[in-house]
């Protein structure tokens, strides 16, 4: 180890060999304390394959006043290693680096150890983190992931600082995760969280082509202007997902994709007044290519509690909505938008228990279903594109109003509909429109068409008369 104070930049450097941080007394429970004052701790090999190492063996606190380069005090890179004893806790104060040179600075943490943050954790170029069995880094500081290269968090993260992942930095969390601001930006960077994903008060962000991963379901629980931003090119992939209380979802030209397997339905919820808004078309799409619609299981988008999608229209693909919320979709403008079926998909699902109103509904090549309960009401222009049709399932009169009527010579044309809602054996023999309702009843003339029909009648008799 050596002091240089040949600069004003004063550090201790120590690059070659093994320093051990430990209790001399058997048994003690003491504290270890490197002050560095105005000083910073570097732990540095070299570019000629010399390591260094400094291993932590006992409950140690690193605390620096060092102004210069960012207040570091403790910098692990160039063949540098820390290591972490199982069980023990290394607190820097304030910031701390890994990596940063040409050769890697690796952090290894023991099983059931822990290391405290309480300004900043950096990440940088050529940098590695090891995590055991119970592991966890904690604290009030931000973590940033500055660099390529994999990262495999296995242990637990809790901070109220950000957690930024940038510069084509791959980062895997599988332990426990509390963060603050989670922001995923650039192509190649990328955070993939195995299991479920709590936002709670926390935003997300993915841009410039930065995608966030969870292979279980995400929810998200705003608080004050947190939300969930996709940017130019940015992508967030989920098995599910739950928007509650007010949640706001950027989407600017990206993409919100829930994907999922043949066995396992993507969900969509929107809950207690939760608004998820998209800068252009949506589309949703079920990955799954599941068709039976017959279990709650697959639903993909579910709008509940005053719940609303801001969207410019919507591209259903053998997907299903459940619409509990009264009029779930509309524009920024607040004004209802047009729903289309994909041509190149299987049937999709429009079930709904409060009143909605589309712009347009096409059905086009693939059928739309529709279940509606509650006496909710359905109001739109409707329309058939390539042998596409509207299928009701329990059929009930007064549910479906067709704004566009007047252009439909006939409602079988788009049209069809069960009395029952299991489509088997109950088909409804034709249907027709009473003053823009959809109807199962033929329409009973109004008194002056009786009057002209029996006037009719009464000249083509007499016609007949004459000529007898």
């Amino acid at each position: 180890m050596r002091n240089n104070t040949t600069y004003s930049s004063k550090y201790i450097h120590f690059q070659i060999g093994t320093i051990t941080v430990k209790n001399s007394n058997a048994g003690s429970s003491a504290t270890a304390l490197i002050d560095l004052g105005g000083s910073y701790l570097h732990v540095k090999g070299n570019t000629s394959g010399q390591k260094a190492t400094l291993n932590i063996d006992v409950d140690t606190a690193v605390n620096s006043t060092y102004s210069a380069g960012a207040t570091i005090a403790l910098r692990i890179n160039q063949n540098g290693t820390l290591n972490i004893a199982a069980g023990k806790t290394l607190t820097v104060n304030p910031k701390m680096s890994v990596g940063g040179g040409s050769y890697t600075g690796a952090l290894n943490l023991g099983s059931g150890s822990t290391l405290t943050i309480n300004d900043a954790l950096f990440f940088y170029q050529n940098s590695a983190i090891s995590m055991g069995s119970g592991s966890a880094i904690n604290g009030t500081g931000s973590i940033s992931f500055a660099a390529a290269g994999s990262y495999d968090l296995s242990g637990a993260i809790s901070t109220t600082g950000a957690i930024s992942v940038s510069s084509g930095a791959a980062v895997t969390s599988s332990g426990a995760f509390v963060g603050g601001n989670l922001t995923v930006d650039g192509a190649g960077s990328s955070f993939i969280r195995e299991g479920d994903f709590a936002r709670n008060g926390k935003g997300a962000e993915a841009t410039n082509g930065g995608a966030i991963v969870v292979t279980g379901n995400y929810s998200h629980i705003p608080g004050n202007d947190a939300k969930i931003s996709l940017k130019t090119g940015g992508t967030m992939t989920v098995n599910s997902i739950s928007l509650l209380n007010n949640t706001f979802i950027e989407d600017e030209g990206s993409m919100l994709w829930i994907k999922n397997d043949t066995t396992t339905n993507r969900i969509v919820q929107i809950k207690n007044n939760g608004v998820m808004q998209i800068d252009g078309d949506y589309t949703i799409r079920n990955d799954g290519n599941r068709t039976d619609f017959s279990s709650s299981a697959a639903t993909v988008i579910t709008v509940q509690s005053g719940g609303k999608i801001i969207a410019d229209s919507i591209l259903l693909s053998t997907a299903k909505l459940n619409l509990q919320s009264a009029n779930a979709f509309e524009n920024s403008s607040g004004n209802a938008i047009s729903l289309t079926t994909d041509s190149a998909s299987a049937k999709s699902l429009l079930q709904m228990s409060a009143n909605q109103a589309f712009d347009t509904i096409t059905a086009n090549t693939i059928n739309l279903e529709l279940v509606i309960s509650n006496d909710a009401v359905l109001t739109a222009d409707f329309a058939s594109l390539n042998d596409g049709m509207v299928f009701v399932n329990g059929f009930a009169e007064h549910t479906i109003f067709v704004s566009n009527y007047e252009d439909i010579a006939d409602a079988n044309s788009v049209f069809f509909a069960y009395a029952t809602k299991d489509d088997e054996g109950t088909l409804i023999d034709a249907l027709y429109f009473d003053n823009g309702w959809l109807s199962a009843i033929a329409p009973v003339p109004e008194p002056a068409t009786w009057a002209a029909l029996l006037g009719a009648i009464t000249l083509g008799f007499a016609a007949y008369r004459r000529r007898k």
